[in-house]
């Protein structure tokens, strides 16, 4: 997995408004036989916590026409051309861009709820939403433009976890990392 976040926080700034990042992901998926890659610009707005620490503040993130690739076993990772900036690195064929949103209370990976993350492909309508259900596990669907039930994820903080497909056959997940 490679994996990156980028962002232009504004210096000297008590509570920074919305301000732009770039996002970054390439995995491989044995179980299917291909990589899937992606680089997203993304609009990032931080809220304080009420009650935290100076700090403590929940975050939000959306984006659209992210740059996405599918390529063979392995066959794609994430680059750095420059200091700020992500690309797909490997051999793969472009896809439609995608929308990627999502929320976290705290930025960390297991952070309080309310945390998670929504893909939409932008080509058919195809979703992927993971949801924080405790201190250390996720859960997550795949579902089709009209809601149907594709799979479910069921992923731990150790990096096992399941992936149930809506035939009723499952696979192993490891080695899984969230990142973005």
């Amino acid at each position: 997995m490679s994996r990156g976040l980028e962002c232009g926080i504004p210096a000297g700034s008590q509570t920074p408004p919305p301000f732009g990042c770039s996002g970054a992901v390439a995995q491989a998926f044995p179980a299917l036989g291909l990589s899937l890659a992606a680089v997203a610009p993304l609009t990032v707005t931080v809220t304080p916590i009420a009650g935290g620490s100076d700090n403590d503040y929940s975050v939000t993130f959306a984006g659209a026409q992210s740059t996405s690739e599918k390529g063979a076993l392995g066959a794609l990772s994430i680059t750095t051309p420059t200091s700020t900036t992500f690309a797909i690195g490997g051999s793969g064929t472009a896809m439609p861009s995608n929308a990627t949103s999502g929320h976290a209370a705290l930025f960390a990976l297991f952070s309080p709820a309310p945390t998670g993350w929504t893909v939409t492909d932008a080509t058919d309508g195809t979703v992927l939403s993971l949801t924080l259900v405790s201190t250390t596990q996720l859960t997550g669907t795949v579902t089709t433009a009209a809601g149907a039930s594709l799979a479910h994820l069921a992923l731990d903080q150790s990096g096992s976890g399941t992936i149930t497909y809506a035939g009723g056959s499952g696979a192993p997940v490891t080695s899984w990392t969230l990142g973005g």
